[in-house]
Parts: structure tokens; C-alpha cells; sequence
């Protein structure tokens, strides 16, 4: 266990994260965001703000809730804003595995947002399934 747990701190989330964060503003809609969501085979859109700083996060598992519990009529009334959950798990690029592992353990969470070190910009997701594929490439 030593062996990962030494592999864990000598890589970074920069050197496995996906970059690209798939973005949704404050004002689009539940359709407009499952369409999107759905359309790029996401798990998850980090909302931002009116200066693209990351105010929060909208999973598949919020979707499914908001379509069993709402009308046809409100999922085109019901905006980012108001689905999102606004605390996100954030982690940094320079971070080591190890830190953020243990930092989704504790939080009970199967991604973080990875934030740029100035400001809250997102640029990456980093997933349990992102640290589970390193540490299968690392050890087998």
C-alpha cells in the first residue's frame, strides 16, 4: 500500500484531470442544460458566474431529481442558478492525487472541480474514475 500511496503523491491532478470544462451561465434552463449535458455524454456542468468563476455545479443525479419532482412547464422555467448546488468541491492543479483523494473521501464526493490558482475560472473536472485509471496504469 506504500507503493500507492507514494505514486499518489508524486502526481499531480494537472497531469490527469479533463480539461475542457463543459460551462453552463446562470440563466439557461433544465431542458437547454440536459440537451447539453446529454449531447456531450456529461456527468456534470460547473455553473459560472457573469466573470466565468465557478458558483456551482449541476450533476446527472440533480437532473433526474428536478425531471421526477417538476411539471413539463417548469423545466423550461427552472434555471441554472436554481438547480445548481452551489458548494463545489474544488481542488487545484498543483495538487497531488493523494490530497484530493482524501479530500473526496471526506466531502463523499465522485468529483472536484479543478479551479485555476487566481481566481475561480474552472479548467479542469477530476473524477474517482480519473485517479482509479492512474492507479490502475501505475500498478498493473
Amino acid at each position: 500500500m506504500e507503493t500507492t500511496t507514494a505514486k499518489l503523491d508524486e502526481i499531480l491532478v494537472r497531469d490527469i484531470m479533463t480539461r475542457g470544462v463543459v460551462t453552463a451561465q446562470y440563466s439557461l434552463n433544465l431542458h437547454e442544460i440536459a440537451e447539453m449535458m446529454s449531447e456531450d455524454s456529461l456527468s456534470c456542468v460547473v455553473v459560472v458566474d457573469q466573470s466565468d468563476e465557478a458558483a456551482g455545479i449541476i450533476s446527472c443525479l440533480d437532473l433526474v431529481k428536478a425531471f421526477s419532482e417538476k411539471s413539463t412547464t417548469d423545466i423550461e422555467r427552472i434555471t441554472a442558478e436554481e438547480l445548481m448546488t452551489p458548494h463545489i468541491v474544488e481542488a487545484y492543479p498543483d495538487m497531488n492525487l493523494k490530497e484530493v483523494a482524501n479530500i473526496m473521501v471526506s466531502k463523499n464526493v465522485h468529483r472536484v472541480i479543478v479551479l485555476s490558482p487566481v481566481g475561480r475560472k474552472p479548467v479542469g473536472v477530476l473524477s474517482d474514475s480519473d485517479i482509479v485509471k492512474q492507479m490502475q496504469r501505475v500498478h498493473f
